[in-house]
């Protein structure tokens, strides 16, 4: 019945803010929207898994959920997974390695093709770069889909919890 109830208590039936709703709600509002978003529906077409991330935590919807909860689904479901092909703003074309604890939204990659988008031998790849730590380099797109709202884009690497939260943040960190 509550799980339209948003964290910042702008939601419905009643408005009531995060720190008043029950953990259950919380975690059903995070999964809820997830699924929606993510879904085919007859009035809009789903979302990637990565956009959808995006908003939760970073955009424009990311007072509705609450932080902790969406921090344990973005480290259960990444954006960019291990073995995802990415564009990179410098015209390379790199692979995910390694998740970034720091921020998901920006992995550890390799760059694993050439200008004309061949392969490279393992004698030419470089060694890993860590775009958490390059913010000269950003990801323009993956899986065909322009990355760009990614730019700028921050995830705190330990949001502020409430007590019942604080263990499900130990929990799953």
């Amino acid at each position: 019945r509550t799980h339209h109830e948003n964290f910042d208590g702008s939601g419905y039936p009643h408005g009531i803010p995060g720190d008043k709703q029950h953990i259950f709600t919380r975690i059903i509002r995070v999964a809820d929207a997830f699924d929606a978003a993510t879904s085919h529906r007859v009035y809009a077409a789903a979302k990637s898994e990565a956009r959808t991330l995006w908003e939760m935590t970073c955009g424009p919807t990311r007072g509705c959920y609450d932080p902790v909860i969406t921090k344990i689904l973005l480290n259960r479901i990444r954006p960019v997974p291990v073995g995802a092909k990415l564009q990179l703003s410098d015209g390379t074309t790199a692979v995910v390695v390694r998740q970034s604890r720091r921020d998901p939204f920006r992995p550890h990659v390799v760059i694993a093709f050439d200008d004309q988008g061949e392969r490279r031998t393992p004698e030419e790849l470089g060694g890993i770069i860590q775009l958490d730590q390059h913010t000269d380099l950003k990801i323009v797109a993956f899986n065909g889909e322009d990355l760009g709202y990614l730019h700028g884009a921050t995830v705190t690497a330990e949001p502020a919890a409430s007590d019942p939260d604080e263990a499900f943040s130990l929990a799953y960190p």
